[in-house]
């Protein structure tokens, strides 16, 4: 049995901040959130853990640096069974496998998703000869959403140009991953996406590292095209989530796992988001957009998974980087 205890503080609860507010935890639950008035008893800032929409594992020693950042829960596409298994701290949320252009039956890889114990659906979607030999057939890519979500599953899906997100838009995915790179995103697929009430993860720092290390040609196109893409995204409603493709594989460039996610709010902030916007985008639009029902947010009911911050990262986003303490289902676990 948890014993019960309160922080006094500012306070984000995923929507809005209060300046003063009093958290009390029971047996690893919120079990309430109460504005107070006057000055509080800590010159901290408490949040909701952060939630990394986009990340691959491939050792049990990244599971630390995750929660050593502040990040309490990620979604991962592609760990194992025996990792998830060895994190006793870190929520680990993912699909575990995903469809390529090699998929002949849409409803079979639902069904092989599920039976490997994944939590959502993961699509690869690209334009030979980019980074795949061949694309997911439009009435293939119909039926892994058509059937993820009679499931109740959400889909994601990696669309790094204008065709494949196109692509994307159409079969009725839930996030669409990745910035366009080659060419500017029109104005009518982003309305599309708006209209069909997608959400967008850039993960901006994966995009920027193509564009400055020698890999597939990307270094000749610069950087414009996916910092003007977030903005209009975030300009025209669609909700903006934080990722950060954090992996260390050499198929794709290095992003480091847990310390990235700073970096990725900051370059968000730097493409025109507001710096709440951005916490937004790291808690409670990553936990209702993958249907986290119990954590994202500082309210009654909720999971205990909160950080506290030296700082103001609602006004000021690099603050994010001065955490004092972390809190998994009300335990301190850094």
């Amino acid at each position: 049995m948890q014993e019960k205890f309160s922080v006094n503080c500012a306070v984000f609860d995923g929507e809005k901040i209060y300046e003063n507010a009093t958290v009390t935890v029971e047996n690893g639950v919120i079990v309430s959130l109460q504005e107070a008035s006057g000055t509080p008893e800590s010159d901290l800032f408490l949040m909701p853990g952060m939630i990394d929409g986009h990340v691959h594992i491939s050792h049990d020693s990244q599971l630390e640096m995750f929660v050593e950042c502040g990040e309490t829960t990620v979604c991962d596409v592609s760990v194992s069974r025996e990792i998830r298994e060895k994190s006793d701290k870190l929520k680990i949320h993912t699909s575990h496998i995903m469809a390529k252009g090699d998929v002949e039956d849409g409803a079979d890889h639902v069904e092989k998703t599920i039976a490997a114990g994944g939590d959502f659906v993961k699509l690869f979607i690209e334009i030979p000869p980019a980074m795949a030999p061949r694309t997911i057939p439009a009435d293939i890519l119909a039926d892994i959403v058509n059937t993820a979500h009679a499931k109740g599953l959400k889909v994601i899906s990696h669309a790094a140009s204008v065709p494949a997100q196109q692509m994307a838009i159409d079969a009725g995915v839930d996030i669409l991953l990745h910035t366009a790179m080659r060419t500017a995103t029109p104005q009518r697929l982003v309305q599309q996406a708006k209209d069909k009430n997608l959400a967008f993860m850039p993960t901006i720092l994966m995009m920027k590292k193509f564009t400055i290390e020698p890999f597939r040609d990307y270094e000749d196109i610069g950087f414009e095209y996916a910092s003007k893409a977030v903005k209009l995204f975030y300009d025209m409603g669609v909700p903006v989530l934080v990722g950060t493709d954090a992996n260390n594989s050499t198929f794709v460039p290095a992003v480091e796992h847990g310390s990235s996610m700073f970096v990725e709010m900051e370059m968000l902030a730097d493409c025109g988001i507001p710096a709440i916007d951005v916490l937004k985008g790291a808690t409670s639009l990553n936990a209702d957009v993958f249907g986290l029902e119990d954590r994202g947010r500082i309210a009654p009911g909720k999971a205990a998974d909160f950080i506290l911050v030296k700082g103001r990262p609602d006004k000021n986003i690099s603050d994010i980087r001065k955490i004092e303490k972390v809190y998994i289902d009300g335990k301190i676990v850094r």
